[in-house]
């Protein structure tokens, strides 16, 4: 039996080798919309951005790179995949701003080196639970005070529909779905063991099933937050943008949620 550092450490080099795939990189490259939460974000900082230092954290092929970066007093995008930056550097071959290979566990700036921080789509679901807090830790480091910060990750609720398929699903869906549904039961914990953790490591069946992510539950995210020295937390649909209630974080099954927050 592996130990669970072992089991860890597999974990990051198997999310790692899929963002250096050609494929998975090529993907990345071809994306330029801003998901809603995101266009949400954008909106809401435009007035103060032409005055904020803002990092840009997963940057992959630079989707986001090209709605943040024109704006930006001053705009730093960074992925730890030097494949995926290549990428973004041919993309943006004219531009004066910074493209840099760097990992967010251990981010080579000073303390309260920017304004706003942005990692974009689910970037921070790729790497284990301790170094995912690693990642809050030093995103809260480089942070000015009151600094904002936004993010998307995974949504543990969704993982009954992920592996069993929903009451409202037509029988001709169930039926397309069942054979991928079955694969990733026996690549995951049962059901009722992910159903009592707040947060876990699951294979979503991504990248042709070639990832591991993590999947936490809305409460718990915020109480991540907050113990890593963010405040004010906002729970919104990564798809539309659109805030959630308390209640609404409770029971919405949605595939991924935005969280935004300001460094304490």
């Amino acid at each position: 039996m592996r130990s669970e550092e072992g089991s860890m450490m597999s974990v990051d080099v198997k999310n790692r080798e899929v963002f250096g795939r050609r494929d998975v990189v090529r993907f990345y490259a071809s994306q330029d919309a801003l998901q809603g939460a995101e266009a949400a974000f954008l909106a809401s900082m435009t007035e103060q951005l032409p005055t904020l230092r803002m990092l840009d954290v997963g940057i992959g092929g630079g989707r986001t790179t090209a709605h943040f970066a024109p704006l930006a007093r001053e705009y730093v995008g960074i992925d730890y995949a030097p494949e995926m930056v290549e990428a973004a550097r041919r993309r943006f071959a004219e531009a004066r701003f910074a493209l840099d290979v760097a990992d967010a566990r251990a981010l080579p700036y000073p303390a309260e080196r920017f304004d706003m921080v942005l990692f974009s789509h689910c970037g921070i679901d790729y790497v284990p639970h301790e170094e995912r807090l690693s990642v809050i830790r030093e995103i809260r480091r480089v942070l000015t005070p009151n600094g904002a910060f936004c993010f998307s990750t995974h949504n543990l609720q969704r993982a009954r529909s992920l592996l069993h398929g929903t009451s409202s699903e037509t029988l001709i869906a169930r039926m397309a779905n069942s054979l991928r549904r079955r694969r990733l039961r026996k690549l995951n914990e049962p059901i009722e063991l992910l159903g009592e953790r707040p947060h876990a490591m699951v294979n979503d069946g991504a990248f042709r099933f070639g990832a591991v992510t993590y999947h936490i539950r809305p409460s718990a995210q915020v109480e991540q937050l907050r113990a890593c020295g963010f405040d004010d937390v906002t729970v919104s649909s990564a798809r539309t943008g659109e805030p959630l209630s308390r209640s609404e974080c409770a029971t919405t099954d949605e595939p991924w949620l935005s969280y935004r927050c300001v460094a304490a």
